[in-house]
């Protein structure tokens, strides 16, 4: 059998091992209309693969974690999350049979996860996958707080989760009204290798911190910078 073949067949394995866990065949069922418009019927989510580290973060302010069996490497807060659940790989980066291969009975996506490919084959594994908005505003943050809240029917903690999140956007409002300066931003996402990757332009924190949204050093480069980029754009 050549290597596709073998691949495929490994696939469907997983595939048919994931459609026959328990909490799949015996749930009560809810529907919920993900960020791409699909009608998605959940059960229990018990076994919850997060593909994106934003929503990892959500469900455990939710009391949720306890629900996860794996998240993606972008899942850095809390720092427990990498260390007690699986990895799945990055999320730009997802293998189908990887995430089929931790049982999971819902898997929650971040809508920029990838490749296409792979996301494809999970919607046609037959196991619920949501997919969820990555719009980096203030006013998607607080919706897709209670959108998740209301996948994992904890509707109350999303509720008072976002009430605290509308008063820390707030308070930046108010910080942002008072200080007139415009400083040029350097925002480190994250150390890789001892190297720091700094964030392009497009990305959430220009949401989250009002300096970003005056001058980041980036300009219109998106996503990550390697370091050595770092230095003539004087921040």
């Amino acid at each position: 059998m050549n290597k596709s073949g073998l691949e495929r067949r490994n696939f469907l394995a997983l595939v048919c091992a994931s459609a026959l866990t328990p909490s799949c065949l015996h749930a009560a069922t809810r529907t919920v209309t993900d960020s791409r418009g699909r009608q998605v019927v959940l059960g229990a989510a018990s076994r919850i693969a997060c593909i994106g580290g934003t929503i990892t973060e959500t469900l455990y302010r939710l009391g949720a974690a306890d629900q996860i069996v794996a998240v993606d490497t972008t899942s850095t807060w809390p720092e427990t999350a990498l260390k007690d659940k699986k990895s799945l790989g990055y999320m730009r980066a997802i293998s189908s049979e990887g995430v089929l291969s931790v049982k999971p009975d819902l898997i929650l996506a971040m809508d920029a996860a990838g490749p296409a490919d792979a996301m494809s084959q999970l919607v046609a594994s037959g196991i619920p996958i949501v997919f969820v908005d990555s719009t980096p505003s203030p006013d998607a943050i607080i919706g897709r707080t209670q959108f998740l809240a209301k996948v994992v029917n904890r509707e109350q903690a999303g509720t008072q989760l976002a009430q605290d999140i509308q008063q820390k956007f707030s308070a930046l409002k108010d910080w942002r009204n008072t200080h007139a300066a415009s400083p040029r931003v350097l925002f480190i996402m994250r150390m890789t290798n001892n190297r720091p990757l700094a964030a392009g332009g497009g990305n959430g924190c220009r949401c989250r911190y009002p300096a970003c949204r005056r001058r980041q050093c980036w300009g219109g480069s998106a996503g990550l910078q390697a370091s050595e980029h770092r230095i003539p754009r004087d921040p």
